[in-house]
């Protein structure tokens, strides 16, 4: 979208918002799914201050009463943001609280949303020095998406997206690990997620061939 276009929906969202009763408590949630698409428009226009700001509104808010996908991605684009804006210690307060969220029950949301929430609170965890803090997350989003494949009711598209979601983890603690130089672990991360894309998209394709390269070049290095 277009700069015009995004601060068109800006001003949209804003109407709306003061449409709605800052009181009443029956409308929170729509208030704060309102927050949350301002919040991405700031973030598109390259805004991180502001954008993490829209979303820690709503979750000043103790008792907030909304689907855990709309929470976790609200926290998603508070450490994104205070990340990309320089302020790390706001950065981690939100990583706090999705860490806490994350090991306390399986949040009900969507893969994607439980990959980007883990890889964006690793990286953080990385950049502030804690790598063992980073590794703690990506092992936690893995326990998660394994309770949801040992589901024996689980359909074969959403099999699919889970092993696909495990992918990702594995592939993002295979880069942390290479960074941290634990080369060997490294490795067994990325021949799990080599099988991984080769069963869903074939040896063939472009991402297959991509970490098979990379873990050729990583294993000839023993």
């Amino acid at each position: 979208e277009s700069g015009t276009d995004l601060d068109s929906a800006i001003r949209l969202w804003d109407q709306l918002l003061r449409g709605l009763p800052a009181e009443d408590e029956e409308l929170q949630a729509e208030r704060a799914i309102l927050y949350l698409n301002k919040a991405l428009c700031l973030a598109e226009l390259g805004r991180p201050g502001e954008a993490a700001i829209t979303a820690e509104t709503p979750l000043q808010n103790e008792e907030l009463d909304v689907a855990d996908e709309v929470f976790l991605q609200l926290l998603l684009i508070v450490m994104e943001q205070w990340r990309l804006s320089g302020d790390l210690g706001k950065a981690r307060l939100a990583g706090e609280r999705v860490l806490a969220l994350l090991e306390s029950e399986a949040p009900m949301c969507s893969h994607q949303t439980l990959v980007a929430v883990a890889q964006e609170r690793a990286s953080l965890a990385r950049e502030m020095g804690k790598p063992d803090d980073a590794e703690n997350t990506l092992q936690t989003a893995l326990e998660l998406l394994d309770d949801d494949l040992a589901d024996e009711e689980l359909d074969p598209e959403t099999a699919d997206e889970l092993h696909w979601a495990k992918a990702k983890i594995y592939e993002t603690r295979a880069h942390n690990r290479f960074e941290g130089h634990a080369d060997e672990i490294a490795r067994l991360d990325l021949e799990d997620a080599v099988k991984i894309y080769q069963t869903l998209l074939g040896p063939e394709h472009e991402e297959t061939q991509r970490l098979q390269e990379l873990l050729a070049q990583v294993s000839g290095n023993y």
